[in-house]
């Protein structure tokens, strides 16, 4: 397996207490945040709005994710929720409500939901930095793969295909 550097989208998940992480899907947001940013706890929403922690695997209901969640972010701690949007508008309240101790990183693939969020309307606007994953910056591909291939044009080739999102 082969990780580009990514250093732009690496700072932008970092560079807040409580980030929203978004863009469209198969851009790499759930790898650059399980690789390049440290959580104490790593949620993951399903389509049935129950929720594993993936350290443990272990699959729990919204109300058990909830008392996690305020008791963990209370602490101080540092927390992930993938897909959060599938927990609906009843957990927007929740963080509007939850004071901005620990560290919190939403991510979604839901670039209508995401850019709500953020909006000036938004009674969450101000409580998370803003990080919207593109995909790979053909450059960034460029600089991993020239040490490696000396032909240039089989360097664009194949920087050209590996920026694009196969899996």
């Amino acid at each position: 397996m082969m990780i580009i550097a990514r250093p732009g989208e690496e700072s932008l998940i970092n560079r807040a207490r409580w980030v929203l992480v978004y863009g469209r899907r198969k851009t790499g947001k759930t790898f650059l945040c399980t690789r390049f940013k440290e959580h104490d706890e790593y949620f993951f929403v399903k389509r049935d709005r129950s929720i594993i922690e993936l350290k443990s695997m272990t699959e729990m209901v919204y109300s058990t994710f909830r008392e996690i969640l305020i008791r963990s972010i209370s602490s101080g701690r540092s927390v992930a929720v993938d897909e959060f949007h599938r927990l609906g508008a009843d957990f927007q309240e929740l963080l509007h409500l939850l004071e901005q101790k620990g560290k919190l990183t939403l991510i979604s693939s839901t670039l209508h939901l995401s850019r709500e969020l953020i909006s000036p309307s938004s009674p969450l606007l101000g409580k998370f930095g803003e990080a919207n994953i593109r995909m790979i910056d053909l450059q960034d591909v460029l600089n991993e793969l020239k040490s490696k291939i000396s032909n240039k044009k089989e360097l664009v080739e194949t920087a050209i295909i590996l920026r694009e999102p196969l899996y």
